[in-house]
């Protein structure tokens, strides 16, 4: 099997912790009524603008991610056609904890996908054996995969965060190829790095109460060695609640969504692949 194009991931929840959080710390002047919910204008939007009054603040989070991953392979058959064979892994919770700091408008933040191992359905060729024959050949993969990223930003609007930063990869690939009634072969594992720049936009829209729908958007080109860098895309959008439960934390918030992300490259017979993870995202983030 061919070296694959180390798979990569913008993981910016802490945009949505960071530009969702800095958002949420409560008004001193607000009424009673307006915590609960009980006015037209929104906790959230409230809280807002107090929150800028602040020129210092942390935020802490993680992100449970329930995801599926679709990795590509190009494949060339016994007749010299070109095509691409898709793995799909089963579902796996990815944590990913998040930390932030801002100073007025400023944010720098970082995050630390932790090491996640996939097992992939399991695949069926036929291979040309020496006279001739075709011979079915399952093949097996499972991948471990684990990557940071680093950001700075800055809020045009208390709603609305732009970022830039980078982020890096890194994949061991575990193949395995047994051929019916004959010693299954393992091949070497495939070790994968990737990294490259990355530019984002954040964005909260409040709703009634303590409600808010919030967005995150991103794109980088990632390179792999001598590899043409490849084209990554990643949207997380979804549902927020904002709540204050203690003095010395400012607000907290936990959000639900759908989080999908896609790398476009270039696979090695000429066929343009997209290698695919998506699933729902829970997070939980409290800001200082």
């Amino acid at each position: 099997m061919r070296k694959i194009v180390a798979f990569a991931i913008v993981t910016s929840s802490y945009l949505i912790g960071s530009s969702v959080n800095a958002e949420e710390s409560p008004s001193v002047t607000q009424s009673p009524g307006a915590m609960e919910g009980g006015t037209s204008k929104s906790f959230l939007s409230s809280a807002s603008d107090s929150h800028f009054e602040k020129d210092f603040s942390a935020s802490v989070g993680v992100k449970m991610w329930m995801n599926q991953w679709i990795l590509p392979d190009a494949m060339i058959g016994n007749n010299g056609q070109k095509f691409i064979m898709s793995y799909t892994s089963g579902t796996k919770i990815a944590l990913i904890p998040v930390l932030s700091v801002r100073a007025k408008n400023w944010l720098v933040s970082g995050s630390y996908f932790t090491k996640t191992e996939y097992s992939f359905e399991e695949q069926t060729i036929g291979v040309q054996s020496g006279n001739g024959t075709v011979l079915p050949l399952n093949i097996s993969l499972k991948n471990e995969r684990t990557e940071w990223d680093i950001n700075t930003g800055y809020y045009l609007h208390k709603y609305l965060l732009v970022t830039a930063g980078y982020k890096g990869v890194k994949r061991i690939a575990k193949v395995t190829g047994q051929i019916s009634d004959f010693t299954a072969g393992t091949a070497p594992d495939i070790n994968t790095k990737s990294s490259g720049p990355t530019l984002g936009i954040a964005g909260v829209v409040p709703l009634q109460g303590r409600f808010g729908l919030y967005g995150n958007f991103a794109y980088g080109r990632l390179g792999n060695g001598d590899k043409d860098p490849a084209d990554y895309y990643l949207g997380d959008m979804g549902l927020l609640y904002s709540f204050k439960f203690a003095k010395v934390i400012d607000a907290a918030s936990v959000s639900l969504g759908y989080r999908f992300q896609s790398l476009y490259y270039e696979a090695g017979n000429g066929l343009e692949v997209r290698d695919g993870t998506e699933g729902f995202a829970l997070g939980l983030t409290v800001t200082f």
